[in-house]
This record gives structure tokens, C-alpha cells and sequence, in this order.
């Protein structure tokens, strides 16, 4: 099991969603890490960009917002900005042409339905998903409660759908 010391040291500059540090450390919230090496294993994650029912992106608090699956990413993907778009395709390019060894480690949050929510490295894993390369990451897995007040992306799990 690692510890929340070993994973805030390596991810708290990263880490740009809502999430509750301090509880993290009071709680002591459990750790483990995952090897993923297949576009199936990509399936099971959820990044912190949000569309709503018409499929526009919308902030993490709009009613009905849902993180968009990374194995959906051929369907949103040109609804990014412009410049989410050109990053994206820089990291693919890299992956592709082997500039760039596609092994990496990044942070995520573990949901009820056996899936994740990614909490850094959104653009690596959409560039990683395009290129349909062979890859191994490694993600860091935090089990926390499902609690907006302890990460605000799971806000979607708790709020009311009229």
C-alpha cells in the first residue's frame, strides 16, 4: 500500500481539481497503484471535463454535468478548445513517432462503478488514446469517500437529477 505522503509528494503541483488535501491527511485515505497497458484497461477512466444532455461542455456543478469517458473520445474530442486540441495532437504526434516513450504516472480517484476519475494528466491520456500505440502507465489509485467536500468531481454521483 503507498502512502498519502508518497502520493503528494509526487502529484500536488499537478493536481488542479477541487480536491480536499487536508482530509486526505486526517483520513488517510488508501492508496494503490495500477498497471495499465491496453486501450480496455484507458475504458474504465473518466476526466475532469464535463458535458451536459445536448453533449456541450459545461462546468463540474451545472445539474446533469457528467465527466466525459475517455474511451468516448473520438465523440468529444473536436468540442475542445482550440488550444486543448493542439496539445493534444502535439502529445499524439510525440507517441506515434516514438519522441516520447509513452510511460507515465498519474493521479486518479476511485468511483463506485469500478472506474476513476483522472485527477492530472488529461491530455497525455487523450493523446495516448488516439495514438493506438502500445504504452504502460502507471496510475496511482486514491480511495476516498464519495463526497464532493472530499473531491469536488464527484459532485455528479451526489447532486439531484430532476
Amino acid at each position: 500500500m503507498l502512502t498519502v505522503d508518497e502520493f503528494h509528494n509526487k502529484f500536488c503541483c499537478g493536481i488542479r481539481v477541487i480536491f480536499n488535501w487536508r482530509r486526505f491527511f486526517a483520513e488517510n485515505w488508501p492508496i494503490n497503484k495500477l498497471i495499465l497497458t491496453s486501450i480496455n484497461d484507458l475504458s474504465t477512466l473518466r476526466l475532469p471535463w464535463y458535458r451536459n444532455e445536448q453533449g456541450a461542455f459545461v462546468d463540474y456543478k451545472e445539474i446533469n454535468a457528467i465527466p466525459v469517458a475517455l474511451d468516448d473520445v473520438l465523440e468529444w474530442y473536436q468540442l475542445l478548445p482550440p488550444q486543448e486540441i493542439d496539445t493534444i495532437e502535439r502529445m499524439k504526434e510525440e507517441f506515434v513517432q516514438g519522441l516520447s516513450v509513452p510511460q507515465f504516472e498519474f493521479p486518479s480517484y476511485a468511483l463506485p462503478d469500478s472506474s476513476y476519475i483522472v485527477l492530472d494528466a488529461n491530455h497525455r491520456l487523450c493523446a495516448l488514446s488516439l495514438a493506438k500505440v502500445p504504452f504502460m502507465v502507471h496510475m496511482w489509485v486514491v480511495e476516498g469517500p464519495i463526497d464532493p467536500n472530499a473531491l469536488a468531481d464527484t459532485t455528479f454521483l451526489c447532486s439531484k437529477k430532476p
